[in-house]
């Protein structure tokens, strides 16, 4: 199997932001720039094949694939969300955070997810970590 790699990393999130879904134009829009639509048709197969991503057919247009999330990386992505809601983030309040998503690490791996699950928690959780840090000035 392959392992992770920035185009699948960028792919993902930008699904991620669609719970609905998201259709390939749409999804190569959002990202040019930053991922070419060859790489993105190659990237979208292989995650496809992979059963990360779900590929159905759009009900209003025959022609037009909608791609989502599996339901592992579904839950992934919800619980690995960062919610702040308008409370004010102290210090406290950031080594909390920073522990849960620790501890889900140690539950994802003991549950002996994918390598590929694994590495993309790890960006979903440097990210969220960068985010506080940022909030955290």
């Amino acid at each position: 199997m392959r392992n992770i790699g920035a185009s699948h990393i960028r792919i993902l999130d930008r699904i991620a932001l669609h719970k609905s879904g998201i259709s390939f134009n749409k999804l190569a829009e959002e990202l040019e720039g930053h991922v070419s639509r060859v790489s993105l048709s190659r990237g979208l197969r292989e995650l496809c094949n992979m059963g990360y991503v779900k590929s159905v057919r759009d009900v209003t247009h025959r022609q037009r694939k909608i791609f989502r999330l599996n339901d592992d990386l579904s839950l992934l992505v919800e619980k690995t969300k960062l919610r702040l809601l308008d409370r004010k983030l102290t210090k406290r309040r950031a080594s909390r955070i920073v522990l849960k998503y620790i501890s889900l690490y140690g539950e994802l791996t003991k549950q002996n997810k994918s390598q590929f699950l694994q590495d993309y928690l790890k960006h979903r959780l440097a990210m969220n970590f960068l985010n506080l840090l940022e909030m955290l000035r």
